[in-house]
């Protein structure tokens, strides 16, 4: 049985919105916010490497293969990336998915992430609740009430204002842990619960049934693939150079790609409703809607064949478009599989494979938009 808290996980990062403003936008490889500078504003930021030392005064979106923010952020902030480190107070709650996220500050409102490594340092303090998937979690700091996470391996070493619900795999409880509430876990090993644990509630072990992959999951998996195998040739012969530049777009301007991605995904479904609220047009309010559900289940097409033509240029294979797709297609929806870190990898597809498809569009729309020259 797949682990429902951990897609639940990716739905909520993907599709609780934050307010519609205007924003400072802000993509380059390195960027670096310094500490005496405020931003009134929301901040959409992109970057290889991105250090953010200042005073945002809004929501914050940002995007990068190394993202670190000291400074405070009043509202909201929603971060996708290889490596987060989140150590500045932040006014509201923060969603954020990635390969490693390490959290030190305090959270006013809610904490949602997924990643392969979760850290919530001993200096973090989570106002309201905290829902947590990855491969590897931790929590040193403290939780304001509710607990929920899904991982492989869990330590609570801090403190649960509330009750704790986990699915895990091996769950330990520190001599620092304590539950003001009840602990119920789903593991096929009994937790191990330090002495000196303080758990004010009951402990609820349920046994999970262990996994078994069977002939109809296989079957899933082969049309699964055929199926998104066969829509990206399609899109090969149809449009082969809009298909490629999406490619190219993700491998060449991946966080950037990886914003805009994070932008389509909260403004789209926002946009489309007050169409059809506000101007009453239905019909282009429910194509908007059609556009971006094809978009979501596209993007891990674009990403296959961008991973295809990578590697072939990686392993130096003067490899066919369609043999691309076919081989990184494959790859993608192999490491989709992984257990915990699988859905937040199918969640990272969809924001690349989205927003390159969106950066291109835009790109092409601006060049057709320019003054022919006489």
């Amino acid at each position: 049985m797949k682990r429902l808290l951990l897609i639940i996980v990716t739905i909520l990062v993907c599709l609780v919105p934050l307010p519609v403003q205007a924003a400072e936008f802000r993509t380059a490889g390195n960027i670096t916010i310094p500490s005496n500078e405020v931003i009134n504003d929301d901040l959409y930021i992109s970057g290889g490497t991105v250090v953010i030392d200042g005073k945002i005064n809004g929501d914050l979106l940002v995007s990068g293969g190394n993202v670190t923010v000291n400074g405070s952020v009043s509202d909201d902030i929603m971060a996708a990336g290889g490596t987060l480190i989140l150590n500045g107070p932040v006014g509201q709650s923060v969603r954020a998915t990635g390969g490693t996220l390490s959290l030190n500050g305090k959270i006013g409102h809610d904490l949602v992430v997924g990643g392969g490594t979760v850290d919530i340092g001993a200096g973090s303090a989570i106002g309201h609740d905290a829902l947590i998937a990855s491969g590897n979690g931790r929590l040193s700091g403290r939780v304001g009430r509710e607990l929920k996470a899904s991982a492989d391996s869990f330590v609570i070493d801090g403190q649960v204002g509330k009750n704790a619900s986990l699915e895990v795999t091996r769950l330990t409880l520190t001599n620092r842990a304590v539950i003001n509430g009840n602990l119920t876990y789903t593991s096929e090993n009994k937790a191990s619960i330090a002495s000196g644990a303080k758990i004010v509630g009951k402990v609820t072990h349920k046994v999970r049934p262990r996994a078994r992959t069977t002939a109809r999951d296989i079957f899933s998996f082969i049309v699964s693939y055929l199926a998104a195998f066969l829509f990206g040739v399609v899109l090969l012969l149809l449009f082969p150079k809009r298909t490629v530049r999406i490619a190219d777009a993700i491998t060449s301007s991946p966080w950037i790609s990886l914003l805009l991605g994070l932008v389509l995904l909260i403004i789209v479904p926002i946009a489309a409703v007050i169409i059809m609220i506000f101007l009453i047009t239905i019909p282009l309010s429910l194509t908007a809607i059609a556009l971006y559900i094809l978009g979501i289940y596209l993007a891990k097409v674009f990403v296959g064949f961008a991973l295809g033509r990578l590697a072939g240029r990686y392993f130096k294979f003067n490899l066919h478009d369609i043999l691309a797709l076919l081989i990184g297609l494959l790859i993608i929806m192999l490491l989709g599989l992984i257990p915990f870190v699988g859905p937040v990898l199918r969640f990272l597809y969809v924001l690349f494979g989205l927003g390159a498809a969106g950066y291109v569009f835009y790109k092409a729309i601006r060049e057709r938009s320019k003054p022919s020259s006489t």
